[in-house]
């Protein structure tokens, strides 16, 4: 197996385990844990791989100190094509995928959670999306929360750079299982796991083919086609800065 540098990984009993190991950054989405991602999903033989993290982050979503430090607008929409490339390679995969949020999620970790089959989550955690504070989108938001939140929650979530707690989050099924402490993801994880064993493989891969089908559809794809546009937008580089050298959030004015 490879080496990495921004991820954990390790197998048992056939399942791959992918821990994003950047606490410091708040698990943030730079270049190489994104590439290390990929690489990590087409590296050896598993039937079955958990997402989770260290710290009390899950992922704050793409890295804005790497987003500061582009050169141009290529450079910074590269990040988000990378981005999108991670996403469609966990998208693309033909097993069962399970997220174990090991603390809140905002963001691309956000978004994260609707590339999980299934989703578990303490209580205590918040997940949240303040992708328009800084002039970009989350690009599953408006699709597929439609089918979780509701179209007019959805909608103020994405307006205002929302959050909601786990659990509302659980009670709208965007949490498939709520557990009370971190302490109980693992078992969580090998109780959801073992409950498939008992089932046809077939049957869940031709599930799983529908169900991508609908996570792919025009609406949700545009988004992610939109997210890269956007990133290629200097200015967004520029909030990034400035909120790096001073936390100082981007002001606007309307009208």
């Amino acid at each position: 197996m490879s080496t990495y540098n921004f991820i954990e990984v390790f197998d048992r009993d056939g399942v791959r385990w992918i821990v994003f190991n950047r606490p410091e950054k708040l698990n943030a989405f730079n270049r190489g844990l994104m590439e290390e991602v990929i690489s990590a999903l087409g590296d050896g033989d598993f039937w079955a791989v958990v997402f989770t993290g260290k710290g009390k982050v899950f992922s704050a979503g793409i890295d804005l100190g790497e987003l500061a430090s582009s050169k141009d607008s290529l450079e910074s929409g590269g990040l988000f094509e990378k981005l999108a490339e991670m996403v469609n390679a966990i998208l693309m995969l033909d097993k069962p995928v399970v997220i174990a949020l090991n603390g809140s999620a905002y963001g691309g970790g956000a978004e994260f959670l609707w590339l999980g089959d299934f989703v578990i989550a303490p209580r205590d955690v918040k997940i949240g999306w303040p992708e328009a504070r800084w002039g970009l989108i989350p690009p599953f938001l408006p699709a597929l929360g439609k089918y979780t939140l509701g179209l007019m929650r959805s909608q103020y979530l994405a307006y205002t750079s929302g959050s909601i707690t786990a659990e509302e989050a659980y009670k709208n099924g965007l949490i498939t299982v709520l557990v009370d402490s971190v302490n109980d993801l693992e078992k969580t994880v090998e109780n959801i796991l073992n409950s498939l064993m008992s089932n046809s493989p077939e049957a869940f891969k031709s599930l799983k083919n529908y169900f991508r089908r609908i996570k792919m559809d025009v609406l949700a794809m545009y988004g992610v086609s939109e997210l890269v546009r956007l990133g290629r937008d200097y200015r967004v580089v520029e909030r990034a800065k400035a909120f790096i050298e001073a936390k100082k959030y981007p002001s606007y004015e309307w009208g």
